[in-house]
Parts: C-alpha cells; sequence; structure tokens
C-alpha cells in the first residue's frame, strides 16, 4: 500500500515537472518516424547528393520552412495542449496547421518572392479587398469569441 502511494506520488511529481508527454504505441511510432524523416531530409540537403543525382536541391528558404515544419509538428506533438498520455485531436490539428503554414512558404516561394509586398487583392461584392485585411478580420474576430468565452467564463467561475 505505501509502495503504491510513493509510485503515484513519483509519477505525478514527474509530470508536473516535465511538460513532455511519455509516449507508447503507435503514437510513438509517428513521433518517431517524423523524426527519423526530418533526420533524413536534413543529411540529404546537407549532402553533395542532390547535385550528383540534379534530384532534390532546395533553396535556402524554402529549405528552412520545411526544416521549420517539422520542429513545429513534433514540438506540438511531444509537448502536449491537453494533459494525457495519448496525442490529442487537438494536438494534431496544432501540428498539422504549423507544418502548412511552413509548406506554404515551400510551394509558394517564387509567388511571394516575385510579388515583393504588393498586397493579394481579391474582389466582394464588387469590391476589391487585400486578402490580408481578410485574414486579419476573420483573426480578429476569432480572437475576440475566445477572449469573450473566457472573459464569461472566469465570471462565471467567481460569481457561482
Amino acid at each position: 500500500m505505501n509502495q503504491n502511494i510513493q509510485s503515484k506520488i513519483k509519477d505525478k511529481i514527474q509530470e508536473d515537472i516535465s511538460p513532455t508527454r511519455n509516449l507508447s504505441g503507435v503514437h510513438l511510432k509517428i513521433v518517431f518516424g517524423i523524426a527519423i524523416l526530418w533526420t533524413f531530409f536534413q543529411l540529404w540537403y546537407a549532402s553533395p547528393f542532390p547535385f550528383w543525382f540534379n534530384f532534390g536541391m532546395f533553396k535556402g528558404l524554402p529549405a528552412r520552412a520545411i526544416h521549420l515544419g517539422f520542429a513545429l509538428t513534433l514540438a506540438f506533438l511531444i509537448f502536449p495542449a491537453v494533459r494525457g498520455k495519448k496525442i490529442s485531436i487537438l494536438d494534431i490539428i496544432i501540428s498539422i496547421t504549423g507544418a502548412l503554414s511552413c509548406l506554404y512558404i515551400y510551394f509558394f516561394y517564387d509567388d511571394l518572392v516575385n510579388r515583393g509586398g504588393i498586397l493579394l487583392v481579391k474582389e466582394i461584392f464588387g469590391f476589391k479587398v487585400p486578402v490580408e485585411l481578410i485574414i486579419g478580420a476573420i483573426f480578429s474576430s476569432f480572437i475576440h469569441i475566445i477572449s469573450n468565452y473566457f472573459f464569461f467564463f472566469i465570471l462565471g467561475f467567481f460569481l457561482f
């Protein structure tokens, strides 16, 4: 009985000290596979093989974007947004969003360079509106909704 309590206390202390999760099973294999892919990408990028085979040559910024995509994916899968032994759906969504954001730089690098600071413009109801303004409005409204829910949650917590 005493040994069981001590092991529970040690597990709780270890859980509080370490922000990482202890993965096992399929989740561990997925994270391990992503880490191995990242390693192979770095070895390929740093080696002379792309120049020998004339395949897989990356420019500087797109290669850094791919590197950051791997890092964000692993970071959000290993360091949980939601506590637990398994990877939650929220962690998967955040990691995929981070990876896709970085891959945007890889796939649209030439367009970003050629555009040179000129805003993308879309026509909405006959008006030309910059895409950055649309994204900013969506983000701003999302932040206001979240902050209002958080405010009412805290207010309800203290009132009731």
